[in-house]
């Protein structure tokens, strides 16, 4: 569990960074399951999804027993934007841009 929140922290704090990398509307920053019902996610897209997450996941896990950092972090950089690109793909253009208003919303305000 222990493991699981470390992960996390990192993904997190890689994903802030990523953003700066990729095409404003190629990043899926958030999982779009948790708006499932509001994104109106087919079955279909929803296992799709999981499958991206699982594979990413699956490819951290094999990645902690590399010994260089810094390669571990572009690895972890370039996952995150794969994985990115593949949930953006899977969302069709409605609940893209349905994604980024909610995103839009429930992202804190930062002072410039």
């Amino acid at each position: 569990m222990r493991h699981f929140f470390s992960i996390a922290a990192v993904l997190i704090s890689f994903s802030a960074y990523a953003q700066g990398g990729a095409d404003e509307h190629e990043r899926v920053m958030y999982d779009p399951l948790f708006w499932r019902d509001e994104l109106s996610l087919k079955t279909t897209q929803s296992r799709r999804i999981e499958e991206i997450n699982t594979e990413f996941y699956e490819s951290i896990r094999l990645m902690k027993d590399e010994a260089d950092k810094n390669d571990k972090h572009e690895q972890l950089e370039r996952g995150l934007q794969q994985r990115s690109q593949k949930i953006y793909e899977a969302l069709m253009p409605k609940q893209r841009r349905k994604l980024e208003k909610i995103i839009d919303k429930t992202m804190p305000v930062a002072a410039p």
